[in-house]
């Protein structure tokens, strides 16, 4: 690792929390910090830790996106880091799609008749976008983890013995 990826690193990470507290607010990182989402007469309460780390891993995420498919994935750093942003954007997404299905899990049935909700068929359909975009993560993760082996490989070469290349 060179210094150049390392301030890459440490700027991204100042950057985005600056942003995350200008967003939520310093009172963000304490235990006592909720958030309140009313939806029909439910309301939930989520910790603003949960958005702050939601919203550092994505913009993490979207920073070194850049970065590995500028470099066309030759920057082994920049794709481990990626790599592993990946993983914890897909963890984050799990967590929103969890969230989100007691968000509409409501009984749909008033006075023994089922009425039709529109705004239950559109998170539902939001929902299925996301876990398309889980398993298109995923196979992006695969496509990374790929290209950084042949990365690996490639170093390996270079670095043998004529004797050991002749194996």
């Amino acid at each position: 690792m060179n210094r150049k990826e390392l301030l890459w690193l440490l700027g991204s990470i100042i950057a985005i929390g600056i942003f995350n507290f200008i967003l939520l607010g310093w009172d963000s990182l304490k235990n006592t910090a909720h958030t309140d989402i009313n939806i029909y007469d439910t309301y939930f309460v989520l910790p603003k830790s949960f958005f702050f780390i939601l919203y550092f891993v994505l913009f993490l995420f979207l920073v070194y996106l850049v970065r590995v498919l500028a470099k066309r994935f030759r920057n082994m750093f920049g794709n481990v880091v990626f790599m592993i942003t990946t993983i914890s954007f897909i963890v984050m997404l799990t967590f929103v799609i969890g969230i989100g299905q007691e968000i509409i899990r409501h009984d749909n049935t008033h006075d023994g008749l089922v009425t039709h909700d529109p705004v239950k068929d559109f998170m539902t359909i939001v929902f299925n976008v996301v876990r398309i975009l889980q398993a298109l993560l995923c196979v992006f993760l695969a496509f990374t983890g790929i290209q950084t082996g042949k990365i690996l490989s490639l170093k390996k070469m270079a670095n043998a013995t004529p004797d050991q290349k002749s194996q």
